[in-house]
């Protein structure tokens, strides 16, 4: 009987946080008495298909991602990796890492942002799946507004129908050797200025790119108000 893919989670929390106004990262922020990045390693490393959890940080704040992480991904927690100045150096440091420990180029890497502490393991789950089936996969919400297209934020020159948007999410998940492929095609293209892997991709002209429907409480923490959202929610129990 063939094994199946070994898969490895990669928590981005290399940012630091500037448009939420905290004394720290976002992603060390602590909420109901959690961390932010210790939520997300908990409901990552509960996903079935997960084998090992890792999470990407500067290493200034490597101790406090390294007890963290080992305490919320328990016998899952893989370790600390490396962090760039943008999400995208960031994972192009932690997927080298990842190489140079020995994973193979079939390795499944799920990337997740570090601050999309309410991710739902099945939902974790769903993407491996379809990156092992169908080559990658990227969670994304059906779009249920219609877009304006504006170039300078006071008036709107086009406009895209809901019908076709999908807003994309994290995570995202490709084999080890796909990303590592993108990223040397991205630095010499220079495009490591790109928002993530999935506009990486995008960028490289990569299609199809699979779809994993996400949902509205797998949010990004950016701004003071979605900390008070995450408090409410966890308040009521969610995730729990």
């Amino acid at each position: 009987m063939r094994r199946r893919q070994r898969t490895v989670a990669v928590l981005l929390a290399g940012g630091r946080g500037v448009r939420l106004g905290a004394d720290v990262p976002k992603q060390f922020v602590e909420v109901e008495g959690r961390m932010v990045i210790s939520l997300t390693a908990e409901a990552v490393a509960r996903a079935e298909e997960v084998d090992e959890v890792f999470v990407a940080c500067r290493q200034e704040w490597a101790v406090v991602a390294e007890r963290a992480g080992s305490e919320a991904a328990g016998a899952k927690w893989g370790g600390v990796l490396p962090a760039g100045d943008t999400g995208l150096t960031t994972l192009q440091l932690a997927a080298t890492a990842l190489e140079q420990r020995g994973f193979s180029g079939r390795t499944v890497v799920v990337v997740h942002d570090g601050v999309r502490p309410l991710v739902k393991p099945a939902l974790v789950d769903a993407v491996v799946r379809t990156c092992r089936s169908r080559g990658g996969a990227v969670a994304a919400m059906r779009g249920n507004e219609d877009f304006m297209v504006s170039f300078d934020g006071n008036e709107a020159w086009d406009m895209a129908r809901r019908e076709t948007l999908w807003r994309a999410q994290t995570p995202v998940a490709f084999t080890l050797s796909r990303v590592l492929s993108a990223l040397l095609h991205a630095s010499r293209r220079g495009l490591l200025q790109s928002h993530s892997l999935f506009t990486l991709l995008a960028e490289l002209g990569q299609w199809p790119l699979p779809i994993v429907e996400g949902d509205m409480a797998n949010f990004k923490i950016t701004l003071p108000e979605d900390i008070a959202v995450l408090r409410a929610l966890l308040r009521g129990g969610y995730g729990r």
